[in-house]
């Protein structure tokens, strides 16, 4: 028998309305129907890369956390938990650091729904192939979302060590039930990265068919690159090495041959995370352009290049990144134009 029952939406606002029992809102889609066909399947797996577009994963916030940590910038704006992690102050309610938390373990909980139920699935047209290099795909994700975390949430491996508290792998779907997952050492957490993306390597293409999607999924090269990454984190410097020569000895890649090409895919980029006017991490008051341009241009104007980074850039004379890649804004502080 059909119910009608009050239902909440909670999407800014409340909103009230009647439907129908038998019927899932359209806004959710269960794990069944997520994974029943090749077309809802793929769609899942691109959801992960879209879901890693948020600000507070690859919409420029632990960009810009890593740039005024390290000095590169100097950040000299009013949110007061930003400055709380500018100074080393940070308390376990910081608003920032929860959404940071909240919105990675996001991505990983959609990737490791893409590699548990995408072997499964009944579709005849989706061939083996096929998911397992969804598998890979969703491997990566989870890999590169926990090396993130590990660098936001943990000491480097060459200062704290492989046994240094590090942050909790969370491995399975999210099935309804909560498990508070305990941390993981730094050690292990690494040794998860690299098993991930030893298995992903065999089964994710070098290229797909659209230009735009090799730059912007999980290829050959972008898994080889972040195990060079991993790495050299962790002082490997030989396996560092190896794994970059084999990036560089492709020829998907190139250098650019000037600095006019940021808002554009490039055959420099490796691996990059998609955005379109309609369709990004933000573009308000915060993104990679609100942070890192003046005010006078329209933005909030909070990252400045630092002292530190100008001094070094002035080091050599005719510094083409710096001449042509840098404004002086109407506060008289050096910004990067590499943002437009």
């Amino acid at each position: 028998m059909k119910k009608n029952i009050i239902s909440f939406l909670i999407m800014g606002g409340i909103m009230f309305g009647c439907t129908d029992l038998e019927e899932l809102p359209q806004q959710s889609l269960s794990t069944e129907l997520a994974f029943s066909d090749r077309q809802a399947t793929i769609g899942s797996m691109l959801g992960v890369y879209s879901l890693s577009q948020q600000f507070d994963v690859y919409g420029s916030l632990p960009a810009v956390i890593g740039d005024f940590q390290s000095d590169n910038v100097t950040f000299i704006g009013s949110f007061p938990t930003l400055q709380d992690i500018r100074e080393y102050a940070t308390r376990s309610d910081n608003g920032t650091i929860s959404e940071l938390w909240y919105q990675h373990y996001r991505v990983i909980a959609a990737a490791n729904a893409v590699i548990a139920n995408a072997p499964g699935v009944p579709d005849p047209t989706l061939t083996d192939a096929e998911k397992a290099q969804l598998v890979g795909e969703g491997k990566f994700m989870r890999a590169i979302m926990h090396l993130q975390l590990l660098n936001l949430f943990s000491q480097p491996i060459q200062i704290g060590g492989a046994g240094a508290a590090g942050i909790p792998l969370v491995l399975e779907p999210f099935t309804g039930e909560v498990i508070e997952y305990p941390r993981s050492t730094v050690g292990e957490v690494y040794a998860q990265i690299q098993q991930d993306l030893e298995e992903a390597l065999p089964a994710v293409p070098d290229t797909y068919d659209a230009s735009d999607f090799t730059r912007a999924r999980a290829t050959k090269g972008s898994v080889r690159a972040l195990l060079s990454r991993v790495h050299l984190y962790k002082g490997e410097w030989a396996q560092a090495a190896e794994r970059a020569n084999e990036v560089l000895a492709s020829d998907l890649y190139s250098l650019g041959t000037d600095y006019e090409f940021f808002s554009e895919i490039h055959p420099e980029y490796v691996f990059t995370i998609l955005n379109s006017a309609i369709d990004n991490g933000r573009t308000g008051s915060g993104g990679w352009a609100a942070y890192f341009n003046p005010a006078e241009a329209g933005a909030r104007g909070d990252a400045p290049m630092s002292d530190y980074i100008v001094a070094a850039f002035n080091e050599e004379e005719g510094d083409l990144r710096f001449e042509e890649l840098s404004r002086v804004g109407d506060n008289g502080r050096v910004y990067t134009t590499k943002f437009p």
